[in-house]
C-alpha cells in the first residue's frame, strides 16, 4: 500500500478521534477519558481509535440494567453496597446508562462530508467515493 493510502487512513482515524472527543459527547469529570482517546495505524489497511482506560467500556456500553448483563448491581460478598459519598449503604443499584461516544462518532463520520484536508489529499473524485463507501458500510466498530 502506498504512503498516500497510509496517510489518508491515518487522517480518517484522526478525524474519527476528533468526532469522538467533541465536547459533550464524553461525560466529563476529570477529563482523563477524553484525553486518553487515541488513533493509531495498525497496518496498511487498519487503524484503531480507542483508549486503554479500564472504565471506558463501562462508560461506552453502560453498567447494571443498562449494560450487557441487563441486571442490577448487587454486592458479591457483603450485605450492601457502599461507596465514598453515598448517603447510606444500599442493597443494589440500577447502574449507569451507556454513553456510546465512539459508536456515535462512527455513525456521524459516515453521515458527514470528509474534512477539507482529506479532500485535498485524495482529490474530489476519490473523496466522493470514500464518502459513498462510508455511508454504505460505515467504519467497522469492534469491541476489544
Amino acid at each position: 500500500m502506498s504512503a498516500l493510502s497510509r496517510q489518508v487512513l491515518a487522517q480518517l482515524a484522526e478525524y474519527l478521534r476528533d468526532l469522538a472527543t467533541d465536547q459533550g459527547r464524553i461525560p466529563f469529570k476529570t477529563g482523563q477519558l477524553r484525553k486518553s482517546i487515541t488513533s493509531q495505524l495498525l497496518s496498511d489497511t487498519e487503524a484503531v481509535v480507542g483508549t486503554n482506560l479500564y472504565y471506558a467500556r463501562w462508560v461506552h456500553d453502560g453498567t447494571g440494567l443498562y449494560g450487557p448483563m441487563r441486571r442490577k448491581i448487587v454486592p458479591k460478598t457483603k450485605k450492601a453496597l457502599h461507596w465514598k459519598g453515598a448517603a447510606h449503604p444500599v442493597k443494589s443499584v440500577q447502574g449507569m446508562k451507556p454513553r456510546p461516544f465512539l459508536a456515535q462518532a462512527a455513525e456521524e463520520m459516515a453521515r458527514r462530508p470528509l474534512p477539507p484536508l482529506i479532500r485535498q489529499t485524495v482529490g474530489e473524485a476519490v473523496a466522493r467515493e470514500l464518502e459513498a463507501q462510508l455511508k454504505k458500510t460505515g467504519p467497522e466498530v469492534r469491541r476489544g
